[in-house]
């Protein structure tokens, strides 16, 4: 009898909507949860102010990393990056935080540090943890239900504990959270579309893995009016990740009218301050001046997504991360990092639009422009502010059930990895109910073709 070829029994395997898990470490494929959590030793925990539509990320990084940045745009705020200059003591870094709250929201960076010290995590000195803890700041000021109030809430120290306290490996939630939540984006004209926090990963191969989380809250378009208002990256998709999103059917034609006029004191939806901000990790070994060249690099990838960028009133920043669970990269490998870093922060650049819920009178892009996104599911609504989330992934565990955008299924028909909710990988299991009458057709066909097999020996021996 005809013995089939694996890539056959593969190819009908998807047909009949078996879920195939993707190989590990295949290179060009996304990271398992398609996040910066798919770099070894990288965690991400959120705080998210509804009320008063404010937030603060926080990355933890329990075995340290080494860290550069950059600042591209006229007006940045931040914290530390003088001490990541590769001139500078250039110490371990095990925390990173990005917030609303322009630069009030600096003060998160004391909570974040709070917490990683009670956990011992820092540089040593005299046998006492002291966490070196770079951050920035987007502007999200004039919203929610403070928006009049001469001192509005923004992130403080408990918006910083917080975010730390509730890091984790695994899945990242996407969106309106966190840093995100009081982010907007360049719209049509008269419109302020929301912003939010994304993320993205890309597998190298030899075990390296480069991931990006970015806070969108850009003065520039993520779409390309010249191109019928289609998505400037949407041509950097890895597989499914963005689900079916794609050239608005209307064009540029909108569904809505613009944003409704600011109250007094608050401020204008349409021309707030701007800052796209964001983290680059790789789990190889860089030096301090290889990690600075990453920084600058993912600024290639903010260009590519958003346009214009870097203006005189934006605080354009990014950092980028090395945590040193593989080998140190040859030049090759190295150019394939800075490569995969720039298109990774592009990829996560569009994830968090794609995933921003309505929110402080602000749409997602996909509601804008009706039909460009029809599978693409926004992302699950945070806990409500204020819960307690339970105590950070230090010693990495489980993770949490997926809320934001998964890895693409190599046989996933359905939404794509791009929408977050229940498309996770751990839901592989639940996927395969629908296919149970395929799976007993095959197991059928392979015992009756065993059976032929069989008659056909016999027969030959008679």
């Amino acid at each position: 009898m005809r013995k089939w070829p694996s890539t056959t029994v593969l190819a009908l395997l998807v047909v009949f909507g078996v879920a195939v898990p993707a190989a590990a470490d295949e290179p060009g494929r996304t990271g398992p949860d398609n996040a910066i959590t798919d770099v070894p030793g990288v965690l991400v925990g959120h705080h998210t102010d509804r009320h008063n539509i404010t937030g603060t990320t926080a990355l933890v990084i329990p075995k340290g990393a080494t860290a550069g940045a950059d600042a591209r745009g006229g007006a940045p705020g931040t914290i530390n990056t003088d001490l990541l200059d590769p001139v500078a003591l250039q110490p371990d870094v095990h925390g990173l935080f990005l917030s609303g709250g322009s630069v009030m929201g600096l003060s998160a960076y004391a909570g974040v540090v709070q917490f990683l010290r009670e956990q011992g995590l820092g540089i040593k000195f005299g046998g006492k943890a002291v966490p070196v803890v770079p951050g920035a700041i987007v502007f999200d000021l004039g919203q929610g239900a403070d928006a009049d109030d001469p001192i509005e809430q923004t992130p403080g120290f408990d918006a910083g504990y917080q975010a730390a306290k509730a890091a984790r490996s695994g899945p990242v939630e996407t969106g309106s959270v966190g840093a995100g939540t009081g982010t907007g984006t360049g719209g049509p004209p008269g419109l302020r579309l929301k912003g939010g926090v994304g993320t993205a990963s890309i597998q190298l191969g030899g075990g390296v893995v480069v991931g990006a989380l970015v806070v969108v809250n850009s003065a520039g378009k993520l779409y390309n009016e010249a191109d019928g208002c289609e998505l400037h990256t949407l041509y950097m998709e890895l597989g499914n990740e963005y689900g079916n999103t794609r050239r608005p059917p209307r064009g540029c034609q909108t569904s809505t009218h613009g944003n409704p006029a600011p109250r007094a004191g608050q401020t204008d939806r349409t021309v707030d301050e701007n800052t796209t901000i964001g983290v680059v990790a790789t789990n190889a070994t860089l030096t301090v001046a290889q990690a600075e060249k990453l920084a600058q690099v993912a600024h290639d990838g903010l260009a590519r997504a958003i346009r214009p960028a870097h203006t005189m009133g934006d605080g354009d920043t990014t950092f980028a991360l090395g945590t040193r669970t593989t080998g140190a990269p040859d030049d090759r490998g190295y150019e394939a990092i800075l490569d995969a870093a720039a298109s990774t922060f592009s990829r996560a650049s569009v994830h968090a639009v794609l995933d921003a819920t309505p929110l402080g009178g602000r749409q997602p892009y996909c509601q804008v422009f009706r039909g460009a996104c029809d599978t693409h599911r926004p992302a699950v609504d945070p806990a409500p502010a204020g819960a307690d989330p339970a105590p950070a992934d230090i010693a990495p565990a489980d993770p949490a059930p997926a809320v934001a955008n998964p890895a693409p299924a190599v046989a996933d028909p359905g939404t794509g990895s791009g929408g977050p909710g229940t498309g996770s990988a751990s839901s592989a299991g639940q996927a395969l109910v629908p296919a149970l009458p395929f799976i007993l057709a095959a197991a059928g066909f392979w015992a009756l073709s065993r059976r032929r097999a069989t008659a056909s020996t016999r027969h030959r021996l008679r």
